[in-house]
């Protein structure tokens, strides 16, 4: 599936969808819904939809929100319906102690021209890139979306304000690496992958020093993200389950190198502003295990691509750490080991 086919899936759903339901209008098109709204920024990005969303996209939506449709038949009956919706957010609860509650600043009204607003510096920036195109919308749409709007987040569903559209969004791309439509119906394909460094805690634990408990823990970092980098970049970021990767150091270097030169300073911008990182990757931030959910099948080429990319930065890593190191010819063995 082309990665213009996953920005169709993340954006299936504008931002704003939960005023579009609150207010009973459009923002972009002249009329239609959110549906409508939706297919003006995909054509604002490059994309037409002239009919009706792709039959993988309404597929991928369905699966992608299964739990929360399932909760909503069974907590909110029909005569309730409409008062149950969640049009604005209140207050923000502490999630391991919810008796604590925040009141939320959130902004009530979302506008026509706020909206535009967001829309057209999102396409001003995306449109400069062809390749990473799909990369660059992952990481850039949540956080122009609270640049412009402070403080609100948008829900992906005003009944079970538990998670925004942006959550939903990623995780409707992903589905798409699982499935296929063939005449009018659905196939489900593809792997769920898991790459684990085993043991650890045991290997942290042999730092002495706080520099060494720092350098093994993003060791570990570092191999996993290489391990995967060639994943991320063929399918898009939305094949990693876990870490999820939006403000991820290591995914964020990694589109910064990777992007046309017109984008870059955007991402650094960006970057900077809300993930803090301000150079190459210092925090460990890849956890001791990757999920991924990948459209390919082939186990043997999957494990193929994981051990080269772990082989290959181990090879790096160990080749500047003996730059400059005399070896005695007694440890050539070693040496020899290591290359």
């Amino acid at each position: 599936m082309s990665l213009d086919h996953k920005m169709i899936a993340y954006f299936h759903d504008p931002p704003w969808k939960a005023w579009n339901i609150a207010k009973r209008k459009t923002f972009l098109a002249d009329s239609g819904g959110h549906e409508a709204d939706a297919k003006e920024l995909l054509e604002k990005l490059g994309i037409r939809i002239n009919n009706s969303f792709p039959q993988y996209v309404k597929i991928a939506d369905k699966l992608s929100s299964t739990i929360d449709r399932w909760v909503i038949s069974e907590l909110y009956s029909s005569n309730k319906k409409e008062s149950n919706i969640v049009t604005e957010i209140s207050f923000k609860l502490n999630l391991f102690s919810p008796e604590y509650r925040f009141r939320s600043q959130s902004q009530r009204n979302v506008s026509e021209n706020q909206v535009k607003q967001y829309v057209d510096k999102l396409s001003k920036i995306v449109n400069q890139e062809n390749k990473f195109k799909y990369h660059l919308v992952y990481f850039l749409a949540p956080l122009l979306w609270y640049e412009i709007f402070p403080n609100t987040p948008p829900l992906a569903d005003t009944r079970v304000p538990t998670h925004t559209i942006f959550d939903h969004a990623i995780a409707t791309a992903a589905m798409t690496n699982i499935i296929s439509c063939e005449r009018g119906k659905v196939k489900f394909k593809g792997s769920i992958v898991v790459i684990e460094i085993p043991s650890i805690q045991e290997f942290i634990s042999y730092s002495r020093k706080s520099r060494d408990l720092w350098a093994s823990s993003w060791l570990t970092s570092v191999l996993l993200w290489n391990s995967i980098k060639g994943f991320v970049e063929r399918y898009g970021p939305d094949v990693v389950l876990r870490p999820e990767l939006s403000l991820n150091h290591f995914f964020i270097a990694w589109l910064y190198n990777s992007v046309s030169k017109s984008v870059k300073e955007e991402v650094k911008e960006y970057a900077k502003k809300y993930a803090g990182l301000t150079d190459y990757p210092r925090i460990a931030m890849m956890s001791e295990r990757v999920i991924l959910l990948l459209p390919e099948e082939d186990e043997t080429k999957i494990t193929d691509e994981v051990y080269n990319g772990f082989n290959e930065v181990w090879r790096t890593i160990a080749e500047i750490a003996l730059e400059g190191i005399e070896i005695p010819q007694e440890q050539e063995l070693e040496k020899e080991y290591f290359e």
